[in-house]
């Protein structure tokens, strides 16, 4: 079978390779991701708190310190580019007893060191409570950085990855590699499930499974150890209950429980710290849930019971060291790594783009301007955002604009269709979810799931029993008799 040649291959669609590809895409070069999965965003970016990270945190000597600063900077003007919601909230680290204080002066003189902006500590407790009112009134203390934000992490990944494909750059899923094979002129042949990649050049963005590709090329650099946290996602009504993402002391594995608030208006809760073998293993446990909550509670006395809709786990993909592993391969020059992005991951994947560009570079990899480059990315509109004219407009023009399929986050059947019409298309129950958020709500899909599958069969002409939740064998319908009945 004669090979797909390219210059550069991208190998994983989480965040980071989406943003790799994107950047890359600026340039005159044939561009080809590949993800193992059946759709982008569906490992370690899936269950991440989306936190743009100041800066303070990382020890100055660590790439991942400059990555986080110089990728916080990137945000604003980035998700103008992609048409993404980014959240300038800041964030804050509170304390409780005096014993903690240090801590923070500690985190002040790492953040002012590694030039992280507008830094502060906060010693006057009604100050704080007015900038959060629902904190706990016993705090003593706060490290405020204002520059810190938050976005969601698959709305970029999809976002960058779709402004690539408009910039020339080419998508393929389901294709795991499964062989490295470096060729007499330098090139890397790539085994995908789908056929062979030629390639100058190949990037290992894989995340948790970073190590096993890199041991395809030789004896491994490095090893992942996969760190799992449990966030939990809460019901809208509860969203004023805090305004920045506001953290208890962290803790050596963990920047510490905390709450914050999410581009949708949900507020987000994390997140326990263990690792673990299996790097499929996303389960959450009540050991985790209730450490988790114990601290949310220490913060917040108002938090309530009842209000979580949903509970995840990720994994992080740790290495020895704790910092990322961004640089050519011992074994080939030819190969990149982009491993052990673990937090401030998401913070820094702008300037990891920009680091693994410019590795590239320094290889020999012509970097010559892409004359038809587009940077912009024009937001589909989502129908709970609009006002009631521009709502107008929009059924006046397409009346399934007004049938709303998901009542919990007003999503319309016009957007599921446009979802399954995209250029990132994949006709998954979930794959719509993390596009137009149909299923997010407060019922997490009970209302909305059979009226998203029958707009799957309509619009890609699938069998009813065929739609799946993630694909695969995860099926949600099968017929019974001459009746098609839901198993959840």
């Amino acid at each position: 079978m004669e090979p797909r040649r390219c210059d550069v291959l991208v190998i994983g669609g989480g965040i980071i390779g989406s943003l790799i590809l994107r950047e890359l895409s600026r340039y005159a070069l044939d561009l080809l991701l590949v993800e193992a999965a059946n759709d982008l965003s569906t490992g370690a970016t899936a269950c991440n708190g989306g936190v743009v990270h100041s800066g303070y945190d990382p020890e100055p000597e660590k790439l991942k310190a400059r990555l986080n600063v110089r990728g916080n900077a990137l945000y604003p003007s980035l998700a103008e580019e992609l048409g993404v919601r980014f959240l300038h909230c800041g964030s804050m680290i509170v304390v409780f007893e005096e014993s903690d204080l240090s801590m923070l002066d500690e985190y002040f003189r790492r953040g002012r060191t590694n030039g992280v902006p507008d830094l502060e500590l906060i010693t006057d407790r009604d100050r704080i409570l007015r900038m959060e009112p629902h904190l706990n009134p016993e705090v003593r203390a706060a490290l405020w950085a204002p520059s810190a934000g938050a976005v969601n992490p698959m709305e970029v990944t999809l976002a960058a990855v779709e402004n690539a494909v408009h910039n020339g750059a080419e998508v393929w899923l389901a294709s795991p590699v499964t062989k490295l094979q470096l060729q007499s002129d330098g090139n890397l042949i790539a085994q995908t499930l789908r056929g062979p990649v030629l390639a100058r050049r190949v990037v290992n963005a894989a995340g948790l499974y970073a190590d096993d590709v890199a041991a395809l090329a030789g004896e491994p650099e490095f090893r992942i150890r996969p760190r799992k946290g449990g966030q939990y996602i809460t019901d809208k009504r509860v969203g004023h209950l805090v305004r920045s993402f506001v953290y208890m002391a962290p803790s050596k594995l963990s920047k510490g429980r905390s709450a914050g608030p999410t581009t949708e208006g949900n507020l987000i809760l994390g997140t326990s710290s263990v690792y673990v073998e299996d790097r499929g293993d996303r389960a959450t446990t009540v050991e985790g849930e209730t450490f988790v909550m114990e601290g949310v509670r220490r913060l917040l006395p108002e938090f309530p019971s009842d209000c979580i809709i949903r509970r995840c786990a990720g994994l992080r993909p740790t290495i020895e060291g704790e910092d990322f592993w961004i640089a050519p391969s011992v074994h080939h020059p030819s190969l990149i790594h982009a491993a052990g992005i673990q937090s401030p991951g998401v913070a820094a994947a702008p300037a990891i783009a920009e680091e693994v560009t410019r590795l590239l570079g320094e290889t020999g990899l012509p970097l010559k301007a892409n004359p038809r480059f587009d940077p912009g990315r024009l937001r589909p509109p989502h129908f709970a955002e609009l006002s009631d004219k521009e709502r107008d407009v929009l059924i006046r023009d397409d009346p399934s604009f007004g049938r709303i399929v998901c009542r919990c986050e007003q999503v319309s059947e016009a957007e599921v269709r446009e979802t399954l019409r995209g250029p990132l298309a994949v006709p998954t129950l979930d794959a719509v979810k993390r596009r137009c958020r149909a299923g997010m709500g407060r019922c997490q899909g009970a209302f909305c799931r059979p009226r998203v599958a029958r707009i799957i069969t309509e619009t890609c002409g699938l069998p009813l029993e065929e739609v799946t939740l993630r694909g695969g064998r995860s099926q949600v319908f099968h017929r019974r008799g001459e009746h098609e009945t839901p198993q959840g």
